[in-house]
């Protein structure tokens, strides 16, 4: 299926914190998968939501209704990455 939108909600993971670095930039996960989908499609548009240090209920609160505004059908791609930081702090 060809997306005209990909959405990344989540922590650190998605931001891209400390992935591969290009011209003094992060590229992480997302930013990678946003370059290929958008080689499918002239149209395509990619929204980075994710902070890091982010926990769940943090993602959950924040981000999510953030992403639903730009939901425009199937054809939006919503992606969901968090937990970590929650299972590395107690409580």
């Amino acid at each position: 299926m060809i997306y005209d939108l990909l959405i990344v909600c989540g922590d650190s993971f998605s931001e891209g914190m400390t992935d591969q670095i290009i011209n003094g930039k992060y590229r992480g996960w997302a930013d990678r998968v946003a370059d290929v989908m958008a080689q499918a499609n002239s149209s395509f548009m990619y929204m980075n939501l994710a902070v890091r240090g982010k926990l769940v209920a943090q993602v959950i609160e924040d981000q999510l209704p953030q992403a639903e505004k730009f939901i425009t059908g199937k054809n939006t791609l919503v992606t969901f990455h968090a937990g970590a930081n929650d299972a590395i702090r107690p409580n």
